[in-house]
């Protein structure tokens, strides 16, 4: 009953050479970068120049996050009760749900299916946000990427649009993202930036990622930030020395 969970596509072992997704490990240690071994794994391609650059500005951008988000406090939490690394991490991981994290999901399906209908019957881009915004309002919810926690202006969100512009990913998906939050003001008068997930959502869209994948990205690019925090609570210095803080 277990062979099943014993093999897998993706690793393929023939003598001395390992191939990972049809890719020779070796080769990936020499000419790949991390980032493009993570688009590798989900996408099961290697990107090309301008995606892997897309990819980093992304895994870049999606990082930092407030030092009280459910994530961070949870793996801070976890790190102060005792917890090894990995168990505080874990902890952090475990608390992304659909309103953090997990939403990039809804998000993309939301933009994905938008499109596919605008390109049906024959929309621009600011008419099917309009639709898409009277179409959550109907749900009774917002559309996952927009708002913010506070009232200042999160500078990623010009700086990954500006590079999605630049890197030529400033598509259908990303055009709809933007077109969202001026739509929200002028049929309900609400103000709904566009935020660090949102234009997230929509670039993954722009390189060929899926909806069910996206969540990972969000995952991947917080877990330096949780081990930072953990490493702060640990009170670990430079040689990995523990002193943990009274």
């Amino acid at each position: 009953m277990l062979e099943k969970y014993e093999t897998s596509n993706s690793i393929k072992i023939e003598g001395d050479n390992i191939f990972f997704h049809n890719a020779s490990v070796a080769e990936l240690m020499t000419n790949a970068s991390f980032s493009q071994a993570i688009f590798l794994s989900l996408a099961k391609k290697l990107p090309d120049a301008k995606t892997t650059q897309m990819i980093d500005s992304v895994l870049t951008a999606l990082m930092p996050e407030t030092a009280a988000s459910p994530s961070s406090l949870c793996a801070k939490i976890s790190a102060a009760a005792g917890a090894k690394l990995n168990s505080a991490a874990s902890a952090g991981v475990a608390a992304m749900d659909d309103r953090h994290g997990l939403h990039l999901k809804e998000c993309m399906e939301i933009l994905k299916d938008s499109i596919r209908d605008m390109q049906e019957i024959g929309l621009d881009v600011g008419e099917q946000a309009e639709i898409a915004v009277q179409q959550s309002q109907v749900r009774g919810s917002v559309i996952p990427g927009y708002g913010t926690h506070n009232s200042g202006v999160d500078m990623r969100v010009e700086k990954l649009s500006a590079r999605a512009k630049e890197l030529g990913f400033e598509g259908n998906f990303v055009k709809l993202a933007q077109a969202i939050s001026p739509a929200y003001k002028t049929i309900f008068n609400l103000d709904m930036p566009l935020n660090i997930e949102g234009i997230a959502a929509a670039i993954l869209l722009e390189i060929g990622v899926t909806p069910e994948k996206g969540p990972a990205f969000f995952i991947i690019a917080k877990l330096p930030f949780l081990f930072a925090g953990i490493s702060d609570i640990k009170g670990w210095d430079g040689d990995g020395a523990e002193t943990a803080k009274k």
